[in-house]
């Protein structure tokens, strides 16, 4: 609603009754409300227990965002690119790691086998690449999984709590890069504890030592 042209609150619908519109007048609470230079990942943060958050320009209220803005590209690529990112991580750790190919047995015959094909395929085509990333996403985290080390560096408590996150970032990226629509099978909560997930293996990850 607005007074003299500025936005002074808002109305639910489902509480509008008798009356008129002023008597369910709702004053904005600051704990709704974000700053326009607020970062796209903070606001994800923020819409983990919300549904809506109004944003501030100039001391005035001038937007309102919902989930359904959260399908909107700059979100879907924000969520892919810290997906990739992490990603790419991991392919650097095990590089480091396991440089020596001894990662091969901790992915099944037909992943690896599938990884080499993709790797001789990216050669042909001279691409300066290493069979590692060739991997699929499951299959990093699976030699992550797989190894003691590694599992205690990135502070996974058991085989089974890191597989289930692995499946659930998988599963994220996969809807994304498919173009598939969010918040249906997976919860905006859901998906935002996966972008959190992502956040903390990447803060880890920066904290790893390459050897030279």
């Amino acid at each position: 609603m607005q007074d003299q042209g500025e936005i002074i609150g808002y109305i639910e619908r489902e509480e509008l009754g008798e009356g008129i519109i002023s008597e369910y007048l709702r004053n904005f609470s600051p704990r709704e409300m974000v700053s326009d230079s607020t970062p796209l990942i903070q606001l994800l943060h923020i819409f983990k227990n919300k549904t809506r958050v109004f944003v501030l320009e100039n001391n005035s209220i001038k937007k309102l965002i919902t989930h359904a803005d959260l399908q909107k590209p700059p979100i879907r690529m924000l969520i892919f690119g810290y997906i990739t990112l992490l990603e790419m991580r991991m392919s650097d750790i095990i590089l480091d790691r396991f440089g020596d190919g001894s990662w091969y047995p901790m992915i099944s015959e037909d992943r690896l086998e599938k990884a080499t094909e993709l790797y001789r395929r990216r050669i042909d085509k001279n691409e300066d690449i290493n069979i590692i990333e060739c991997l699929q996403i499951s299959d990093k985290f699976d030699i992550i999984h797989k190894d003691k080390e590694l599992r205690h560096f990135f502070q996974i408590p058991s085989k089974s709590k890191g597989k289930k996150d692995a499946n659930a970032i998988r599963k994220l990226r996969d809807k994304i890069s498919h173009a598939n629509e969010l918040g249906l099978d997976m919860s905006w909560m859901e998906i935002i504890e996966v972008v959190e997930s992502c956040g903390r293996l990447l803060e880890i990850s920066e904290s790893y030592h390459y050897e030279k």
